[in-house]
C-alpha cells in the first residue's frame, strides 16, 4: 500500500534487535511493532523472532541461582508475557538457530520451562536450523519448539549445503522468511569447513526492514565468509541493505577467522573483504568474562569497526576485548564508537549489558542499552586498578578447558575511526558510507525501500535452499 505521495506504507513501523548477554553464548531477540513510536518497554510486539539462544561460561548459572531465571530468558519470556497481557497470542514467529553448538541453543529448554511455569500459551511459527551433525540434546530442544507449531505434521526446516538467497543477480534475491515487511535472507548457510566443522556451517543471515538491516553471522569462520563473499561479489551492486548492526562472527574469535593464527599479524583477508562488502555501522559482540577462548579479540573488533560510526549510544561506554599481541584482557574505557560488548567492566559484581538496535520504516535508527549486574562474583583475586596500572602476567587462558582468568590490562579506547556523531540520525548517514558499493544515496524525503530507483525485488515463493524434516528430506517448501 502507498500513500498519496506514492510512498510505501509498511505494516512494520519499528524493528528492535536485542543483543542479549548470555555469558559466552549468543542470542538475538527481534521484536516488530506496527508504529515507529511504539515503546518496546510498554507495548507488546506484533511479531517476535529469536536468532540463536545459548549460554556458556561465567555468570549465567550463578545468576539463575540468584534470580531464579537467567537474564536473557527472562527478557524473552517477558516479551511473550506482555503479548499475553495485552490480548495478543504469545508467539515466536520464527526461531532460527545458526548451527548446532550448545552455546547457540541451550537456552531454548530453559525458555520453554519458564513459559510453562508462567502459564504462557506459547505458539511457534517456524523453526529453521543451520549447520550439520546436530546432536541428540539439540534435536530434542528443536522437537520441543516444533511441538508448539499449530497444526499437524509440523517439522523443523534445515538448510541445504551452501544455501543462499543471493544466488542469482538476474532474478533478484529470494527470501528465507518474510515477517510482514521484515525480510530474513540468507547470505550463506551450511558451507563445508575444514577448520571448524560445526562453526563453519553456520547460517549467515540478513534481517531487513526497508533499506536498513542487521547481519547475524553466527559462528562463521573464514571459510564461511569466503563463500559469502563469493555470493555477494557476483552482484553488480550490493544486494544488501545498509547494515546498521553486525554481530561479531564467532563472538569475535581469532582462531577460526584466519588460515594461520599469528596474533595481530594473522591473515584476516576473508573478514576484511566481508566487512568491505557489508560495511556495518555498528558492531556487537557477546562476551564471556575471562573465557579461555579469549573472545572477542581486539584485532577482530577493530577489523569489524572499519566503517563504524560513533555516538549512536549517547554516553561513553566501556568495551571488553582480548589483546593478542600483548596477551592481555583490555578494558577500553569511555568509548564513543559504535562498538559494543555484553561485558562493560571487570569489577565484582560483573557489569553486563543487553544492547538494543532499533530501525524504523522511515530509515531512522538508534542504539540503547539495559545495564545490569550479573549477580555473581565473577572475578576472584583481581585487584582494583586504575587505567594506568597493569596486572602482572600470570597463568591461565591456555586451553579450551582452562577457565583460569588471564592477565588484565586496563587501557583507554584504542578502537580506530572515531568520528563525530549526530543528534538526528537519518539513513543518509549510512548511505554516505556505502556509495562505494554501488548504492545511490537517497534524498532525505524519500521513503527507504531499497536503493533509489531500484525497489527491492519481490520475494520468490519457493525457497530451494531449505528442506523440511530430517536430514534425509529434500522437498522444496512453498509458502
Amino acid at each position: 500500500m502507498r500513500d498519496s505521495k506514492g510512498r510505501l506504507i509498511m505494516a512494520v513501523g519499528r524493528a528492535s534487535m536485542d543483543g542479549l548477554w548470555c555469558g559466552q553464548g549468543m542470542a538475538h531477540l527481534l521484536r516488530l511493532y506496527g508504529h515507529r513510536y511504539d515503546n518496546p518497554a510498554t507495548t507488546a510486539a506484533n511479531m517476535i523472532a529469536l536468532f540463536d539462544a545459548g549460554n556458556r561460561g561465567y555468570g549465567l548459572s550463578e545468576s539463575k541461582e540468584v534470580l531464579g531465571v537467567t537474564p536473557p530468558v527472562k527478557t524473552i519470556v517477558d516479551a511473550l508475557a506482555l503479548q499475553q497481557a495485552q490480548g495478543k497470542t504469545p508467539r515466536l514467529d520464527l526461531v532460527l538457530l545458526s548451527h548446532q553448538d550448545e552455546d547457540h541453543w541451550t537456552l531454548i529448554n530453559e525458555m520453554l520451562d519458564q513459559v510453562k511455569l508462567r502459564k504462557i500459551p506459547l505458539e511457534v511459527g517456524r523453526v529453521i536450523a543451520g549447520g550439520t551433525d546436530w546432536g541428540t540434546g539439540a534435536k530434542e530442544a528443536i522437537k520441543r519448539l516444533v511441538a508448539l507449531i499449530p497444526g499437524e505434521g509440523a517439522q523443523a526446516e534445515f538448510f541445504f549445503t551452501n544455501a543462499t538467497d543471493y544466488g542469482d543477480p538476474l532474478t533478484g534475491a529470494t527470501t528465507t522468511v518474510a515477517l510482514d515487511d521484515v525480510l530474513v535472507r540468507t547470505i550463506i548457510a551450511n558451507t563445508p569447513s575444514t577448520v571448524s566443522k560445526k562453526n563453519g556451517t553456520s547460517a549467515v543471515v540478513v534481517v531487513q526492514l526497508g533499506g536498513l538491516g542487521y547481519v547475524l553471522p553466527g559462528d562463521a569462520t573464514f571459510q564461511t565468509l569466503a563463500m559469502a563473499n563469493t555470493k555477494l561479489k557476483a552482484w553488480p551492486s550490493t544486494p544488501l541493505p545498509s547494515v546498521y548492526m553486525m554481530s561479531a562472527p564467532h563472538h569475535g574469535a581469532l582462531t577460526t577467522m584466519t588460515k594461520k593464527k599469528d596474533g595481530d599479524n594473522s591473515d584476516l583477508g576473508e573478514l576484511i573483504e566481508f566487512v568491505d562488502l557489508t560495511r556495518p555501522y555498528s558492531v556487537f559482540a557477546s562476551a564471556g568474562v575471562f573465557n579461555s577462548h579469549k573472545h572477542p579479540y581486539l584485532i577482530i573488533l577493530t577489523t569489524l569497526a572499519k566503517y563504524a560510526g560513533s555516538h549512536e549510544f549517547p554516553d561513553p561506554h566501556d568495551v571488553i576485548a582480548y589483546d593478542g599481541g600483548q596477551e592481555r584482557w583490555l578494558l577500553l574505557e569511555d568509548s564513543v564508537q559504535n562498538v559494543y560488548t555484553t561485558l562493560t567492566g571487570l569489577t565484582d559484581p560483573l557489569p553486563t549489558a543487553d544492547w538494543l538496535f532499533d530501525i524504523n520504516d522511515q530509515g531512522h535508527f538508534g542504539t540503547s542499552a539495559r545495564f545490569f549486574e550479573a549477580g555473581v562474583q565473577a572475578i576472584i583475586g583481581v585487584p582494583q586498578t586504575s587505567s594506568t596500572v597493569m596486572v602482572d602476567e600470570g597463568g591461565g587462558g591456555g586451553g579450551d578447558d582452562d577457565d583460569t582468568p588471564p592477565p588484565l590490562l586496563l587501557a583507554r579506547d584504542v578502537l580506530p575511526g572515531i568520528e563525530r556523531g549526530f543528534t538526528v540520525r537519518p539513513a543518509s548517514i549510512l548511505d554516505s558510507r556505502v556509495d562505494a558499493r554501488g548504492r545511490i544515496a537517497l534524498p532525505r524525503n524519500v521513503h527507504l525501500t531499497g536503493p533509489a530507483g531500484a525497489p527491492l525485488p519481490p520475494p520468490r515463493r519457493v525457497r530451494p535452499g531449505i528442506r523440511g524434516g530430517g536430514s534425509g528430506s529434500s522437498e522444496e517448501l512453498a509458502r
